[in-house]
């Protein structure tokens, strides 16, 4: 089949869902979309969902997963996360690349930190750690126009909510029949779904993501604030911050390279190697720099710091230190990370005085 396209259902503790799949690659990428999954399911759209996933064909498997079929109104989004895991159980999938966006970017966190052993890197988008008031007001309001049948509100205030000033004035020319587009037959899964989104709050256990992790904001967004993204990489430690400036909650919508932002992510190197490799070198820079402050002049010293002197020199010029000290440069290492030795001012200093000291 085209894409090698599946529509699929899984049955998993007691519980069914909607997923499609498409690409035939080794890696599992599993996609968890917003609260628009309660107005419509993926049920049979693999063929319309592939196509901006092209780029990942070769190297994933990707997966997109509905919410759970008749899903409680009391159903929160850790229990989200525990149906998702469940799902990829029973398909196999035992550990994979998670994306979610918006509500879905919710439940992905949970994923990660109520089951790491499944996440292997993790990408939020447009989400929110908790439901802050921007998010409270929005979803309350949506859930009154659902309650209501109002479907023409509810899709012109998500859409005013979401895309950005050039988008709308394209979008609106659609208001008068906007009504008329995707409206269920009942709102009850809908208004579960906006109501998980209220009882959410992660900010305790976010702490405890260590996988990579990319998350992806749009610097005027609506919906969840401007500021969730910032709050979640305050929050996640190691987290990789790329944010839309004039794009809103859609911004993985009109942003060009949205998904070779994201692929480039799933693509590059654990960082863990890389970060080992900066702590070594820190080592040895700070060990050096305590024998120099101590003015011991033994033998022992002395050939220490001539050993030390060579591996720092070699490290400082190679392209290993030019690609840490430009990941640096841009935010991708650890706020916690220790990294004298990137300081090109500090390590050539260090090396000067390892010269003086040798040529004593």
């Amino acid at each position: 089949m085209l894409y090698n396209a599946v529509n699929g259902r899984v049955n998993a503790s007691g519980m069914s869902m909607s997923y499609v799949s498409f690409g035939a690659g080794k890696k599992a990428l599993v996609i968890l979309p917003g609260l628009s999954d309660g107005l419509a399911t993926v049920k049979g759209k693999a063929l319309l969902l592939a196509p901006p996933y092209k780029a990942f064909f070769k190297d994933y498997t990707v997966y997109i997963f509905s919410r759970r079929d008749g899903l409680p109104e009391t159903h929160t989004i850790r229990d989200m996360a525990a149906d998702q895991a469940a799902a990829m159980a029973e398909l196999g999938i035992g550990r994979a690349c998670v994306m979610g966006v918006s509500e879905g970017g919710m439940i992905a966190q949970a994923l990660a930190v109520g089951y790491p052993q499944l996440v292997e890197k993790l990408v939020v988008a447009v989400s929110a750690p908790y439901a802050n008031d921007t998010v409270c007001d929005n979803v309350a309001r949506w859930i009154g126009f659902a309650g209501d049948k109002e479907h023409k509100k509810l899709m012109i205030d998500t859409a005013e909510k979401s895309y950005s000033p050039a988008r709308l004035k394209k979008y609106r020319l659609i208001y008068p029949v906007i009504g008329l587009i995707g409206r269920p037959k009942d709102y009850g899964r809908f208004i579960a779904n906006a109501k998980a989104i209220l009882g959410f709050d992660l900010r305790d256990g976010l702490g405890k993501i260590k996988c990579p992790t990319l998350l992806i904001g749009g610097g005027d967004d609506k919906t969840v604030g401007a500021d969730a993204a910032n709050e979640l990489h305050s929050l996640i430690p190691g987290s990789t911050l790329h944010v839309y400036p004039g794009l809103g909650h859609a911004a993985y919508e009109e942003a060009k390279d949205f998904y070779r932002v994201v692929f480039d992510f799933l693509q590059a190197p654990d960082r863990g190697e890389q970060i080992a490799r900066i702590s070594r070198y820190e080592r040895i820079m700070c060990r050096t720099a305590e024998i120099l402050s101590s003015g011991d002049r033994s033998p022992e010293a002395r050939k220490e710091i001539e050993e030390n002197a060579k591996i720092l020199d070699a490290y400082y010029g190679s392209d290993e230190w030019k690609r840490d000290f430009e990941d640096d440069e841009a935010g991708l290492l650890p706020k916690d990370l220790r990294r004298g030795v990137l300081s090109e001012d500090g390590l050539y200093d260090l090396l000067e005085r390892c010269r003086e000291y040798l040529e004593e």
